[in-house]
């Protein structure tokens, strides 16, 4: 029998939905011990004019320590139009061979630039171990299988 896909994949981290201001928020950290890889969700509501959402995989070494870019694992919604990129989703795959080196922690930044914005951030990870949904954030109330 196959698996669930909460068994699966699990809400390692995110943003809340809210009308966000121009600012960077930063993800929950994530230890990539327990994940084979990641899918990170961008979504945007409405955009406020010329505005932008930039979200960006980071990792370190260290858990609370000094967070890195990790190359190519970028994206961005929106533009100069304010309904450009309104409503509209992105997603960042990453395997956690991919981060800088010797980096086993993860945070994800969302970066609003440009004006208030609505906007959240989800991200998925595929477990090493099953049933991943054991290591969900404690902010999930409910799996219905």
């Amino acid at each position: 029998m196959d698996n669930l896909f909460s068994e699966d994949w699990a809400i390692v981290a995110t943003i809340d939905p809210d009308a966000n201001t121009v600012a960077t928020l930063q993800s929950d950290e994530i230890d990539m011990t327990d994940w084979e890889q990641l899918a990170v969700i961008t979504m945007a509501g409405t955009l406020g004019a010329s505005a932008s959402i930039v979200t960006t995989i980071t990792d370190s070494a260290t858990t609370g320590g000094s967070f890195s870019a990790v190359s190519g694992k970028t994206t961005t919604i929106g533009g100069t139009s304010p309904t450009t990129g309104s409503d509209t989703q992105k997603i960042i795959n990453f395997r956690s061979a991919e981060g800088n080196s010797n980096a086993r922690y993860v945070k994800v930044s969302m970066q609003t630039t440009g004006a208030t914005s609505d906007s959240a951030l989800l991200v998925l990870g595929k477990g090493r171990h099953r049933p991943a949904s054991d290591n969900d954030l404690a902010s999930v109330s409910e799996i219905v299988k």
